[in-house]
């Protein structure tokens, strides 16, 4: 999935292998775009955001 979005594999790697802790990696350029906030709700998971806000 990463090579249809444009992420090359070798950086996609080095994402997958950090050793950068999870809150880190929940931040980086790469994980929005392969993961974004739209790909949960097409899932039909509810997003925190606005769980919290009401």
């Amino acid at each position: 999935m990463p090579r249809k979005l444009g992420i090359n594999e070798q950086l996609s790697r080095e994402w997958g292998g950090t050793s950068k802790g999870y809150w880190r990696v929940s931040g980086s350029p790469i994980l929005a775009r392969v993961l974004p906030n739209t790909r949960w709700g097409d899932l039909g998971l509810r997003m925190l955001k606005s769980t919290w806000h009401g």
